[in-house]
Protein backbone atom coordinates (compact mmCIF):
# COMPACT_ATOMS: atom_id res chain seq x y z
CA UNK A 1 0.00 0.00 0.00
CA UNK A 2 1.33 3.35 -0.71
CA UNK A 3 2.38 5.67 1.78
CA UNK A 4 -0.28 8.62 2.99
CA UNK A 5 1.71 12.36 3.99
CA UNK A 6 2.25 13.31 7.03
CA UNK A 7 -1.09 14.73 9.08
CA UNK A 8 -1.44 18.93 8.82
CA UNK A 9 -2.48 21.40 11.18
CA UNK A 10 -6.42 21.01 12.10
CA UNK A 11 -6.90 24.74 10.57
CA UNK A 12 -5.29 24.63 7.26
CA UNK A 13 -8.33 23.97 4.90
CA UNK A 14 -6.67 20.85 3.86
CA UNK A 15 -6.84 19.18 7.48
CA UNK A 16 -9.96 17.84 5.90
CA UNK A 17 -7.98 15.49 3.69
CA UNK A 18 -6.94 12.35 4.65
CA UNK A 19 -4.01 12.18 2.04
CA UNK A 20 -2.58 14.93 0.31
CA UNK A 21 -3.66 12.22 -2.30
CA UNK A 22 -6.58 13.59 -2.35
CA UNK A 23 -6.61 16.18 -5.80
CA UNK A 24 -4.36 13.99 -7.59
CA UNK A 25 -4.89 10.67 -8.24
CA UNK A 26 -7.20 11.31 -11.17
CA UNK A 27 -4.94 11.97 -14.13
CA UNK A 28 -2.47 8.89 -14.30
CA UNK A 29 -3.55 5.31 -14.96
CA UNK A 30 -3.22 4.04 -11.55
CA UNK A 31 -7.04 4.48 -11.02
CA UNK A 32 -7.65 4.25 -14.74
CA UNK A 33 -6.32 0.62 -15.70
CA UNK A 34 -6.86 -1.24 -19.11
CA UNK A 35 -7.14 -4.38 -20.20
CA UNK A 36 -4.30 -6.45 -20.62
CA UNK A 37 -3.25 -7.73 -23.88
CA UNK A 38 -3.02 -11.15 -24.48
CA UNK A 39 0.46 -12.36 -23.41
CA UNK A 40 2.72 -13.19 -25.80
CA UNK A 41 5.35 -16.20 -25.78
CA UNK A 42 9.09 -15.76 -26.66
CA UNK A 43 10.67 -18.89 -27.07
CA UNK A 44 14.22 -19.49 -26.31
CA UNK A 45 16.91 -21.92 -24.91
CA UNK A 46 13.46 -24.29 -23.99
CA UNK A 47 11.91 -22.03 -21.84
CA UNK A 48 8.96 -19.56 -22.70
CA UNK A 49 9.00 -16.01 -21.38
CA UNK A 50 5.52 -14.36 -20.77
CA UNK A 51 5.52 -10.52 -21.18
CA UNK A 52 2.18 -8.09 -20.92
CA UNK A 53 1.46 -4.81 -22.18
CA UNK A 54 -1.95 -2.55 -21.25
CA UNK A 55 -4.37 -2.52 -24.26
CA UNK A 56 -5.06 1.01 -26.19
CA UNK A 57 -8.44 1.63 -26.99
CA UNK A 58 -7.27 1.33 -30.50
CA UNK A 59 -6.21 -2.44 -30.36
CA UNK A 60 -5.15 -4.38 -33.59
CA UNK A 61 -7.23 -7.03 -35.23
CA UNK A 62 -5.46 -9.40 -37.95
CA UNK A 63 -3.70 -6.39 -40.00
CA UNK A 64 -2.74 -3.12 -39.75
CA UNK A 65 -4.93 -2.66 -42.33
CA UNK A 66 -8.09 -3.75 -39.72
CA UNK A 67 -7.81 -2.17 -36.77
CA UNK A 68 -10.61 -1.89 -34.01
CA UNK A 69 -11.66 0.56 -31.39
CA UNK A 70 -12.70 -1.01 -27.70
CA UNK A 71 -15.43 1.86 -26.86
CA UNK A 72 -16.06 -0.03 -23.79
CA UNK A 73 -12.60 0.08 -22.59
CA UNK A 74 -12.42 4.18 -22.88
CA UNK A 75 -16.14 3.77 -20.43
CA UNK A 76 -14.60 1.81 -18.39
CA UNK A 77 -11.60 4.16 -17.91
CA UNK A 78 -14.24 7.40 -17.30
CA UNK A 79 -16.09 5.00 -14.60
CA UNK A 80 -12.72 4.56 -12.75
CA UNK A 81 -12.01 8.10 -12.57
CA UNK A 82 -15.39 8.75 -10.96
CA UNK A 83 -14.85 5.48 -8.51
CA UNK A 84 -11.51 7.43 -7.37
CA UNK A 85 -13.52 10.28 -6.88
CA UNK A 86 -15.92 8.69 -5.05
CA UNK A 87 -13.43 7.34 -2.06
CA UNK A 88 -11.39 10.66 -2.14
CA UNK A 89 -15.13 12.48 -1.25
CA UNK A 90 -15.86 9.68 1.24
CA UNK A 91 -12.17 11.14 3.19
CA UNK A 92 -13.67 14.90 3.32
CA UNK A 93 -15.02 15.26 6.84
CA UNK A 94 -18.58 16.57 6.55
CA UNK A 95 -21.18 17.12 9.22
CA UNK A 96 -22.17 13.16 9.26
CA UNK A 97 -19.91 10.47 10.23
CA UNK A 98 -18.85 8.84 7.94
CA UNK A 99 -16.55 5.58 7.71
CA UNK A 100 -14.25 6.77 4.85
CA UNK A 101 -13.24 9.66 7.58
CA UNK A 102 -10.73 6.96 9.67
CA UNK A 103 -10.41 4.49 7.07
CA UNK A 104 -7.10 5.39 5.89
CA UNK A 105 -5.57 6.54 9.08
CA UNK A 106 -2.30 5.32 8.86
CA UNK A 107 -2.15 3.06 12.16
CA UNK A 108 1.33 1.61 13.56
CA UNK A 109 1.06 -1.64 14.09
CA UNK A 110 2.94 -5.14 14.08
CA UNK A 111 6.23 -3.44 13.18
CA UNK A 112 4.79 -1.23 9.96
CA UNK A 113 1.88 1.22 9.03
CA UNK A 114 -0.76 0.05 7.99
CA UNK A 115 -4.29 1.83 7.29
CA UNK A 116 -7.13 1.64 9.62
CA UNK A 117 -9.17 -0.36 7.15
CA UNK A 118 -6.54 -3.37 8.14
CA UNK A 119 -7.14 -3.15 11.88
CA UNK A 120 -11.03 -3.23 12.20
CA UNK A 121 -14.18 -2.47 10.70
CA UNK A 122 -15.65 1.41 10.66
CA UNK A 123 -19.40 1.84 11.42
CA UNK A 124 -21.62 4.40 11.52
CA UNK A 125 -23.66 3.99 14.60
CA UNK A 126 -25.64 7.60 14.59
CA UNK A 127 -25.22 10.54 12.50
CA UNK A 128 -22.17 11.83 14.84
CA UNK A 129 -21.13 8.58 16.11
CA UNK A 130 -18.42 5.84 14.22
CA UNK A 131 -17.60 2.34 15.72
CA UNK A 132 -14.36 1.20 15.18
CA UNK A 133 -14.76 -2.97 15.49
CA UNK A 134 -10.85 -3.84 15.74
CA UNK A 135 -9.68 -7.66 14.57
CA UNK A 136 -6.80 -7.49 17.05
CA UNK A 137 -8.01 -6.69 20.52
CA UNK A 138 -4.23 -5.68 21.40
CA UNK A 139 -4.06 -2.90 18.59
CA UNK A 140 -6.74 -1.05 20.04
CA UNK A 141 -4.20 1.41 22.08
CA UNK A 142 -2.08 1.59 18.43
CA UNK A 143 -5.49 2.72 16.72
CA UNK A 144 -7.01 5.24 19.52
CA UNK A 145 -3.41 6.83 19.55
CA UNK A 146 -3.56 7.05 15.95
CA UNK A 147 -6.99 8.49 15.45
CA UNK A 148 -6.45 10.98 18.54
CA UNK A 149 -3.26 12.26 16.59
CA UNK A 150 -4.68 12.76 13.20
CA UNK A 151 -5.58 15.98 11.54
CA UNK A 152 -9.07 15.63 12.26
CA UNK A 153 -8.99 16.52 16.12
CA UNK A 154 -11.26 13.92 17.17
CA UNK A 155 -11.32 12.54 20.81
CA UNK A 156 -12.03 8.80 20.62
CA UNK A 157 -12.49 6.44 23.47
CA UNK A 158 -11.53 2.73 23.75
CA UNK A 159 -13.38 -0.18 25.60
CA UNK A 160 -11.58 -3.82 24.86
CA UNK A 161 -11.82 -4.22 21.45
CA UNK A 162 -14.16 -1.47 20.17
CA UNK A 163 -13.64 2.12 20.01
CA UNK A 164 -16.06 4.84 19.72
CA UNK A 165 -15.50 8.20 17.97
CA UNK A 166 -17.63 11.22 18.55
CA UNK A 167 -18.01 13.60 15.75
CA UNK A 168 -18.69 17.42 16.47
CA UNK A 169 -20.23 18.98 13.78
CA UNK A 170 -18.04 21.50 11.90
CA UNK A 171 -18.20 25.68 11.68
CA UNK A 172 -19.97 27.19 9.07
CA UNK A 173 -16.32 28.55 7.92
CA UNK A 174 -15.15 24.57 8.10
CA UNK A 175 -17.71 23.43 5.91
CA UNK A 176 -17.11 26.76 3.39
CA UNK A 177 -13.38 25.18 3.39
CA UNK A 178 -14.40 21.48 2.74
CA UNK A 179 -17.06 22.55 0.17
CA UNK A 180 -14.19 24.07 -1.83
CA UNK A 181 -12.36 21.26 -1.42
CA UNK A 182 -14.97 18.88 -2.52
CA UNK A 183 -15.52 21.11 -5.97
CA UNK A 184 -11.96 20.72 -6.54
CA UNK A 185 -12.44 17.20 -6.07
CA UNK A 186 -14.89 17.38 -8.79
CA UNK A 187 -13.17 19.50 -10.91
CA UNK A 188 -10.07 17.43 -11.20
CA UNK A 189 -12.30 14.34 -11.96
CA UNK A 190 -13.73 16.16 -14.84
CA UNK A 191 -10.14 16.91 -16.35
CA UNK A 192 -9.07 13.47 -16.42
CA UNK A 193 -12.70 12.17 -18.38
CA UNK A 194 -12.16 14.97 -20.78
CA UNK A 195 -8.41 13.32 -21.30
CA UNK A 196 -9.73 10.02 -21.78
CA UNK A 197 -12.37 11.26 -24.03
CA UNK A 198 -9.62 13.77 -26.00
CA UNK A 199 -7.18 10.48 -26.18
CA UNK A 200 -10.06 7.99 -27.78
CA UNK A 201 -11.12 10.98 -30.34
CA UNK A 202 -7.25 10.80 -31.26
CA UNK A 203 -7.45 7.31 -31.99
CA UNK A 204 -10.36 7.24 -33.89
CA UNK A 205 -8.86 9.86 -36.29
CA UNK A 206 -5.78 7.76 -36.55
CA UNK A 207 -7.74 4.76 -37.41
CA UNK A 208 -9.70 6.75 -39.91
CA UNK A 209 -6.47 7.66 -41.64
CA UNK A 210 -5.56 3.90 -41.77
CA UNK A 211 -8.65 3.79 -43.89
CA UNK A 212 -11.94 2.67 -40.97
CA UNK A 213 -15.13 4.23 -42.68
CA UNK A 214 -15.96 7.32 -42.16
CA UNK A 215 -19.36 5.99 -40.37
CA UNK A 216 -17.67 3.72 -38.30
CA UNK A 217 -15.55 6.75 -36.91
CA UNK A 218 -18.54 8.81 -36.48
CA UNK A 219 -20.43 5.91 -34.24
CA UNK A 220 -17.99 5.73 -32.30
CA UNK A 221 -17.30 9.15 -31.96
CA UNK A 222 -21.12 9.04 -30.76
CA UNK A 223 -20.46 6.43 -28.54
CA UNK A 224 -17.18 8.16 -26.72
CA UNK A 225 -19.23 11.76 -26.57
CA UNK A 226 -22.20 9.56 -24.91
CA UNK A 227 -19.80 8.38 -21.73
CA UNK A 228 -18.41 11.28 -21.55
CA UNK A 229 -21.67 12.99 -20.66
CA UNK A 230 -22.54 10.42 -18.47
CA UNK A 231 -19.21 10.52 -16.46
CA UNK A 232 -19.38 14.19 -16.12
CA UNK A 233 -23.10 14.30 -15.11
CA UNK A 234 -22.62 11.20 -12.58
CA UNK A 235 -19.61 14.04 -10.93
CA UNK A 236 -21.91 16.37 -11.03
CA UNK A 237 -24.32 14.72 -9.00
CA UNK A 238 -21.52 13.27 -6.58
CA UNK A 239 -20.70 17.18 -6.14
CA UNK A 240 -24.19 18.14 -5.57
CA UNK A 241 -24.51 15.34 -2.59
CA UNK A 242 -21.67 16.34 -1.10
CA UNK A 243 -22.62 19.36 -0.97
CA UNK A 244 -26.15 18.65 0.68
CA UNK A 245 -24.16 16.59 2.48
CA UNK A 246 -22.22 19.56 4.15
CA UNK A 247 -25.05 21.77 5.03
CA UNK A 248 -27.17 19.31 6.37
CA UNK A 249 -28.07 19.66 10.50
CA UNK A 250 -27.34 16.45 12.60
Amino acid sequence: SSTLSPWIPLRHPRAFVISENTLMPFGGRSFAKGKKGKKEKKVGKGKEEESDEEESPVAAKGSPDAPAFNVDDVAKRMDAHVDSMLAELAKLRTNRASPGMLESILVQAYGDTLPLKELAIVTVKDNSTLTVSLFDASMCHAVEKAIQTSALGLNPKAALDTIIVSVPSLSAEDRKEVAKLAAAVAETAKIAVRGRRKEAMDSLKQLKKLGRSEDEVSRDEKQVQLFTDKATQKIDSLAEAKKKELIALV
